[in-house]
């Protein structure tokens, strides 16, 4: 079995040099500092780092903008 993410640590990152075009549905925290263009769905938190370019449809909980 998985272990969960613990509370404020970060479940995915997608760094700053990287991109991904698609959907992306997650459980915790994931910050964004490179490109995304898509959909993002969470009950939880999305960070989009400073420099970071996303062009989604975004549901979540909350989204944090840095920059």
């Amino acid at each position: 079995m998985a272990e969960l993410a613990t509370e404020g640590s970060v479940t995915a990152l997608l760094e700053k040099g990287a991109s991904f075009d698609g959907r992306l549905t997650f459980e915790g925290t994931v910050r964004i500092g490179g490109h995304f263009r898509g959909e993002i769905f969470t009950n939880d938190t999305l960070v989009i780092n400073p420099g970071a370019q996303v062009e989604a449809q975004i549901e979540a909980e909350t989204v944090i903008i840095s920059g």
